[in-house]
């Protein structure tokens, strides 16, 4: 029986690698090809404004792969490139493995989203609770961060532990852990509840944690660069500090995710491997995918089932303002997921890494967004959000239908800047040539609509109101060659970037 079940599990992962290593024959769109090259000018733009380390991303449209890149460095003294296989931490989104985990377990009826964590972990009755009844603490109290308990354990802070004795010496220090307030009244974020959530998982499997979600989850996903067991090996990657006083530190933050627990945020991963999850994820809803979870079961996940206003508030009348988040796209928080309107989202942050995962099931688009630095804009709702801008940018492209080009503006294409005030690509919006200004936050929401000209290469934005305002001409000059070698806008001449 153990060797059809790893025959199975080495057919199953093949499959996942064979898929993903498919979806690069694909062709994409002009316009995907040119907003990619949009996304690329405009990430080397803000690595180089902010001096970011290294950042990575990916973006998958259903179950294909469309896009995934490496910026920077991974490890600045050695000048490692980052890549789309670097591995790092990827810190709280480790929380939706374990989500998944303890929901395998509640479709195999181990146990319900009722019952009392108690009764699994009896060692809970020497928390200092007060007056809260510690048996309301259940699974659902977990996976919605209602359990009242503090963010983290203070075994887990002190230094010097071992970290493969995490899980015993947490419950051992337990005694000296209270409950804030009484569970299932108020959200609060807690990485120790989380980590409950493991020793569920390892006494109702009777498997390690990261056993069981390497088995159940990481395997079957085809997610071979994943692992709990730290980075090894040619992808290893530094994290940094944010910059003080124009520098970056950069210690032992690796081991970080692991002494806040594994169960909470001990996993490591890149952004394909993510990619590949996304593409299970989509799988699973929209197809007959269910070798993981069930499509149900994941929706039931997705659903908000607690509106995070802070004050505490009965369940019953959290339940009434879940129905209206739901009906209404409001968001809030699933079983392990939480939802920004149409979007299921986590982030992950840790000192010297940040990871964010955002996905769009009404039009099967996911992102994942990875940093080495503590203060890379990559969550959803940063200025200058990489994550965001990921998704008007190359995303949009893929919702849309394509458009016709005119083989005379393809030619126009480039990077034009006077490596001072101006920094443009033009590219096309719809059938027109436009500039789009790669220092802003977010380029796809103000580009400049040229309009074509008598006279060649010359185009006007007869509607700019700027600092340029009624005087937005645009010549391009050329070379003995006939190729496009800059634009010249008003007395600024501003150089296109080699071919």
């Amino acid at each position: 029986m153990k060797i059809l079940y790893f025959f199975k599990t080495y057919i199953l992962v093949l499959a996942c690698l064979f898929t993903f290593e498919q979806v690069w024959s694909k062709e994409y769109s002009i316009k995907t090809q040119s907003r990619i090259q949009l996304f690329e000018n405009w990430m080397e733009t803000l690595m180089e404004d902010r001096s970011l380390p290294g950042v990575s991303v990916a973006i998958v449209h259903g179950k294909d792969l469309v896009y995934s890149k490496g910026f920077g460095y991974s490890d600045l003294a050695n000048q490692i490139p980052m890549t789309k296989n670097t591995s790092q931490p990827i810190a709280s989104i480790t929380k939706v493995f374990t989500s998944i985990g303890l929901m395998k377990l509640v479709e195999g009826n181990k146990i319900n989203l009722e019952d009392s964590v108690v009764k699994y972990i009896p060692e809970l009755k020497n928390l200092k609770s007060k007056k809260f009844d510690i048996n309301s603490l259940t699974l659902r109290s977990i996976l919605l961060h209602t359990t009242g308990l503090p963010l983290n354990n203070k075994i887990l802070i002190k230094p010097r532990i071992n970290v493969q004795n995490i899980s015993s010496r947490f419950l051992e220090d337990i005694k000296n852990q209270k409950l804030l307030f009484q569970p299932n009244r108020l959200h609060k974020y807690s990485n120790l509840g989380m980590n409950l959530g493991g020793i569920l998982i390892e006494r109702l499997s009777l498997k390690k944690y990261s056993k069981y979600i390497t088995d159940i989850i990481l395997n079957p996903a085809g997610m071979t660069s994943s692992s709990f067991e730290g980075n090894k090996g040619l992808y290893e990657t530094m994290g940094y500090s944010r910059k003080i006083s124009g520098l970056r530190k950069s210690k032992g933050y690796t081991n970080m995710g692991r002494l806040l627990g594994l169960p909470s945020s001990g996993l490591n991963s890149n952004v394909l491997d993510i990619s590949r999850f996304i593409s299970w994820h989509f799988s699973t809803l929209y197809g007959d995918l269910d070798n993981i979870i069930n499509r149900n079961t994941l929706n039931e996940m997705q659903t908000v089932k607690w509106v995070p206003i802070p004050i505490e508030m009965p369940p019953f009348i959290n339940s009434g303002l879940a129905f209206f988040a739901n009906a209404f796209e409001l968001g809030g928080v699933g079983l392990g997921y939480f939802r920004d309107k149409q979007f299921i989202k986590h982030s992950g942050g840790l000192n010297g890494f940040c990871s964010e995962l955002i996905m769009d099931n009404e039009n099967q688009i996911g992102i994942i967004v990875l940093a080495n630095s503590s203060d890379a804009p990559i969550y959803w709702n940063h200025n200058s959000s990489i994550s965001k801008n990921l998704y008007e940018i190359i995303g949009e492209s893929l919702m849309n239908p394509d458009y016709m080009i005119q083989d005379s503006l393809k030619e126009y294409e480039n990077v034009y800047t006077d490596h001072h005030h101006f920094h443009f690509y033009a590219s096309f919006v719809e059938d027109k040539l436009a500039l789009f200004d790669l220092s802003q936050s977010f380029p796809m929401r103000s580009p400049i609509i040229l309009k074509k000209l008598e006279l060649d290469d010359s185009f006007e934005d007869p509607n700019n109101h700027g600092f340029y305002g009624k005087e937005f001409f645009v010549t391009f000059q050329r070379n003995s060659n006939k190729e496009v070698t800059s634009l010249v806008l008003g007395n600024n001449v501003l150089m296109a970037n080699e071919k």
